[in-house]
């Protein structure tokens, strides 16, 4: 049937065009804006079929042929697609708000660029639907693809278009689908229902899955890379050969889960739940612990539960000499009083933690970062303290008899009462240290505290800073604009920035890795 007769019938009456031929056909007059809503096009064939500016919804559309249709600004809404074929159908700024496509074959189906909200799909039923091969960029919130075949779909990011909008599956119903090597880089998938489906190979480098159900879900060989995890349900999931590095799984629920041979570098598992997990052969670092539930774990390494001993328990002044606590990160961590001789913390993140009275003689403590950590009367005896982070430390009558503090940072660090007699201090960077009681201070370290000009408008911030003044100040460091010093005050809040402090008569320099602020009371 040609476009002429067809519109004739319609304008005659008929709505039933049921196992109709319309193939190739061109409804394309924008003028016209064709209607053609609650009509019965059960079993037609639209093969080739071009919609440009037609309103269908509410049509019957079930075990109809679309293979290859093109459909731009056309309204599809509620539409039933149930087992129609729409094979390579070409789809640009179209709505299918809760449209029916189940057991629909959607394979190599091609959703163009577009603003998200020009293209809806949201609360579509795509349940057994074969979505092979699709690429969709719209609006797919609250839709339904239970059971569906999903292989090689992909979803793709509009920003460089539309100004920073992204593919958005929130909350959708994925259950029991087959994702297996499906792209799903950087998008938002909040909230998405993934229940047992099968994941193994899919990319989730820095997707959003916060709140997600992936319960009894396949992610092996998986990369979850920096995705967002937090209060996500991974209970049962098999996470074998998974990467799980610099994701963020604080909160989230990973009772039963199966992650041989998974890759945690980093990983954030705060407040996050490993009960009966099985960790064989999994890589295990610089991973964040506090208040993660261990129970009945599987196969966690020795120096694994140490650490989580460590910044779940404390180890206050036990014997923990000669131990390998190599790149982990241990911020905050309480080892007040510990005989850690001889023990290994190179790498490791122990900034601001408490290290007070501890033994860290002979320690290697090579590349460490120990800024804002408190080791006011440790001893470091021959500690190998090379390039080490110390910036904002307190090393109060610390004993650093044969310290090797070589390329080392000490910006800001408190060095009240130490004797520098024996210290190796070569090309370490004491800029803006107190230096308060300190004996045998070598000149190298006094240079940096030469006097400043009274003139200095930054005086005041200078010296509150160097005596560790608490309360009401503020005092913040901006990188963008070197060689200035910045004080200001507003109206409101009465802040006072810092860009930068001059040491020196003639001299100024960036603060390198630094950050700092308090309140101001109202006098500054």
């Amino acid at each position: 049937m040609d476009k002429k007769e067809f519109l004739e019938r319609y304008q005659a009456g008929q709505r039933d065009f049921s196992g109709i031929d319309l193939t190739g056909i061109e409804l394309t007059d924008f003028k016209n804006n064709y209607k053609f809503s609650d009509i019965n096009l059960n079993g037609a064939n639209l093969t080739n079929a071009k919609l440009e500016f037609v309103n269908f919804t509410n049509v019957n559309l079930a075990n109809a042929n679309l293979a290859e249709a093109e459909i731009a600004c056309c309204d599809f809404n509620y539409a039933n697609f149930s087992n129609a074929n729409l094979t390579d159908v070409i789809i640009d700024l179209s709505n299918f708000i809760e449209a029916n496509f189940h057991n629909a074959n959607l394979t190599n189906i091609y959703v163009k660029y577009c603003p998200k909200d020009l293209c809806d799909f949201s609360r579509a039923n795509f349940s057994r639907a074969n979505c092979s091969n699709a690429l969709l960029i719209c609006n797919l919130s609250d839709s339904i693809f239970k059971d569906t075949n999903l292989n090689g779909i992909r979803f793709r990011l509009s920003d460089f278009l539309f100004g920073g909008n992204k593919t958005q599956l929130n909350n959708i119903d994925f259950s029991d689908c087959n994702f297996s090597g499906v792209d799903f880089a950087t998008v938002d998938l909040t909230g998405v229902n993934l229940t047992g489906a099968n994941l193994s190979h899919t990319n989730f480098y820095e997707a959003d899955l916060i709140n997600a159900k992936l319960k009894n879900a396949n992610l092996t060989n998986a990369n979850l890379t920096d995705a967002k995890l937090k209060n996500a349900n991974l209970t049962n999931a098999n996470l074998t050969d998974a990467n799980l590095s610099n994701a963020c799984l604080q909160g989230a629920d990973l009772e039963g889960a199966n992650l041989t041979k998974a890759i945690l570098t980093k990983a954030d598992l705060r407040n996050a739940n490993l009960d009966n997990a099985d960790l064989t052969d999994a890589t295990i670092n610089r991973i964040h612990w506090r208040r993660l539930k261990i129970n009945k774990i599987k196969n966690l390494p020795d120096k694994a539960y140490l650490v989580w001993q460590l910044m779940n328990l404390g180890r206050v002044y036990q014997d923990l000499s000669g131990v390998d606590l190599s790149d982990e990160n241990l911020n905050y961590v309480n080892l007040e009083g510990a005989n850690l001789t001889e023990s290994i913390f190179r790498d490791s993140d122990l900034s601001k933690g408490s290290l007070t009275y501890a033994n860290l003689s002979k320690a290697n403590m090579r590349r460490s970062n120990l800024e804002t950590a408190n080791l006011c009367n440790s001893n470091l005896t021959e500690a190998n303290l090379i390039t080490a982070r110390l910036n904002f430390a307190k090393l109060t009558n610390a004993n650093l008899t044969k310290t090797n503090l070589t390329n080392s940072s000490l910006f800001g660090v408190d060095c009240t009462g130490i004797d520098f007699s024996s210290v190796n201090i070569t090309n370490a960077d004491f800029d803006l240290a107190r230096i308060k009681n300190a004996i045998n201070i070598p000149e190298n370290i006094k240079r940096f505290h030469s006097p400043i000009p009274k003139d200095n408008p930054s005086i005041e911030l200078y010296e509150n800073l160097c005596n560790r003044i608490e309360g009401k100040r503020m005092m913040s460091v901006n990188y963008d604009y070197p060689f200035e010093v910045s004080l200001w005050n507003t109206k409101e809040k009465r802040d006072i920035s810092l860009e930068y402090i001059i040491k020196t008569e003639h001299q100024q320099k960036i603060i390198d890795k630094v950050s700092f602020s308090k309140q101001i009371n109202d006098k500054a």
